[in-house]
């Protein structure tokens, strides 16, 4: 599944490594969309699992800079990103852990907490 995160990056991003991606997970990817906008996440960013915080009222999201596995977002800065309170959305997530879609020049576009959170 991790493949299918890989799957959303931009054309321009590195290839994803591993095995191939699960299709259903890649067509749940695909799926997120900005609130509001309803442009696809995935399309616009990188989207995928990431390590995340709750605080007072808010999500935090670690974004990582891309290394050299493909793990990472282009352009991150392994840094804690404030996920504005629109772009969390409530659905299922079939992939166990929080997913969080990352452009560097529009920050946090969507973030779907890991489930039971």
């Amino acid at each position: 599944m991790l493949a299918a995160a890989l799957l959303c990056r931009v054309a321009a991003a590195a290839p994803p490594a591993g095995p191939a991606p699960d299709e259903a997970a890649a067509a749940w990817f695909r799926s997120l969309t900005i609130p509001r906008s309803g442009e696809s996440c995935c399309n616009l960013s990188d989207c995928r699992r990431v390590e995340y915080r709750i605080g007072p009222g808010i999500y935090q999201v670690f974004i990582r800079r891309l290394a050299p596995d493909g793990s990472g977002f282009r352009g991150g800065n392994d840094d804690w990103w404030n996920v504005p309170p629109d772009r969390v959305l409530r659905r299922s997530n079939p992939t166990g852990e929080a997913v969080a879609c990352w452009s560097s020049g529009q920050g946090v576009l969507c973030f779907v907490p890991a489930p039971g959170t």
